[in-house]
């Protein structure tokens, strides 16, 4: 009888305050969310670009206005940062563009084309697990070529030009090494200027308008 005393009290001490006190311990932190922007991806994008491209002589008075548009297509390469729903990033991007305008003035006829362009922007978005919404923002630059006839003079010209891009978009994980995306960018080239013939210049500027869709190829990566 007396070992069996002995026993249960033992069992009580070891199940008593200092087992509560076991049972007290935080419990472990919530798993990282199953779907993370970190690391880097590169991708393809296609889409439309439109926009109106004026096109002025102001030392003959000549100017014009007009839409112009085309489909476009590409590939980027970037990297995310994530801290909490945070996604901190940065892209490169370059675009071949199919953009033409075909101009009709009194004095000024021809074409205007915007062959290409790429982009170098930050990006910063907030997630909701796979998906992200971002805005971006940063440099641009492309080329302008135009072919065209002022007051019976005809030149052929192509000049780059360096700029200012902003935007917006969504993006969709749709596995961990996949995601599809849409996004805007708003682009203008500014003024770019061209000597066509003696003290003649003609000044085009694009205000452009890109929607494009694009797939990522993604490397998780922990920082």
């Amino acid at each position: 009888m007396r070992v069996i005393v002995v026993a249960v009290a033992a069992m009580l001490a070891t199940t008593g305050p200092g087992r509560a006190a076991d049972l007290s311990v935080a419990p472990p932190p919530p798993p990282a969310p199953a779907y993370g922007w970190n690391g880097v991806y590169i991708g393809a994008n296609a889409g439309y670009v439109f926009g109106g491209v004026d096109t002025t002589a102001p030392a003959l008075g000549a100017a014009t206005s007009q839409n112009a548009g085309g489909y476009l297509a590409g590939g980027q390469l970037g990297v995310n940062y994530q801290v909490g729903s945070i996604v901190w990033g940065a892209e490169v991007d370059f675009d071949a563009s199919g953009q033409s305008q075909t101009l009709s003035g009194a004095l000024v006829t021809g074409t205007n084309q915007l062959p290409w362009f790429t982009t170098f922007r930050g990006r910063l978005g907030y997630a909701f697990d796979r998906l992200l919404f971002y805005g971006t923002a940063g440099g641009a630059a492309g080329e302008i070529k135009s072919n065209l006839t002022l007051a019976g003079v005809n030149a052929i010209t192509s000049q780059t030009y360096a700029t200012w891009t902003a935007g917006a978009g969504v993006e969709y994980r749709i596995s961990d090494v996949l995601s599809a995306r849409i996004d805007y960018l708003y682009l203008d080239t500014g003024n770019v200027d061209v000597a066509l013939v003696g003290p003649v210049t003609v000044t085009t500027r694009a205000r452009d308008n890109m929607v494009r869709a694009g797939l990522n190829l993604r490397w998780p990566v922990a920082w």
